[in-house]
């Protein structure tokens, strides 16, 4: 059913009066384009939030990758991992050495938490983790509100995490999906 066909509710007279007159206001209205649209909501710092799709840089997606390198940049690159391990991770098939489970604690609880145990992991030479941060409230308009899931990826990038970590994405689902994430960790050089 189009917009033109839609069903009328059962309208009195005065009402049919003013819904019509209402129709001639919006006759040359024209629908806006989706890109156009702007959220214009104040966040909790008072600063107006950018365009609904904009997402930063480092918050990776289901088939993107996020490398972390000694520069410390928030610009996206590709590790140079094999193909069949990047699928492993797409479909989370990737054995799992570890789990950080973050949710419920409080960002300095988290980020002292993430820091102990990726560092301890490293020496360890664990491979890959899984991060659980959770999904977070959603606000009154619908958008996730995960201060966790905002924090983690920046936390990966930035000394002390930087060094160790070499990539992390999203995780799969079945581990958990927007609420987690898969860390790859770098291979601590064996002294000979």
């Amino acid at each position: 059913m189009s917009d033109k066909e839609h069903k009328e509710p059962f309208l009195s007279s005065k009402n049919k009066d003013e819904q019509s007159l209402w129709d001639k206001e919006i006759a040359d209205v024209k629908k806006l384009k989706k890109s156009n649209i702007y959220n214009t909501k104040k966040t909790k710092n008072n600063q107006k939030l950018t365009k609904p799709k904009e997402k930063e840089k480092y918050i990776s997606k289901q088939n993107d990758t996020v490398s972390a390198d000694t520069s410390f940049s928030f610009h996206e690159k590709t590790p140079q991992i094999d193909k069949t391990l990047s699928e492993k991770l797409r479909r989370g098939k990737i054995k799992i050495d570890q789990k950080i489970d973050l949710h419920g604690l409080t960002q300095s609880e988290a980020y002292e938490t993430l820091v102990k145990t990726i560092t301890a992991a490293g020496q360890r030479n664990k491979k890959c983790l899984l991060v659980i941060t959770g999904k977070g409230r959603k606000t009154c308009d619908g958008e996730p509100e995960g201060i966790l899931r905002e924090r983690v990826p920046k936390w990966l990038v930035t000394p002390p995490l930087a060094p160790l970590v070499l990539m992390f994405q999203e995780a799969s689902i079945k581990h958990g999906g927007s609420g987690a994430f898969y860390v790859l960790l770098r291979r601590r050089k064996t002294k000979t």
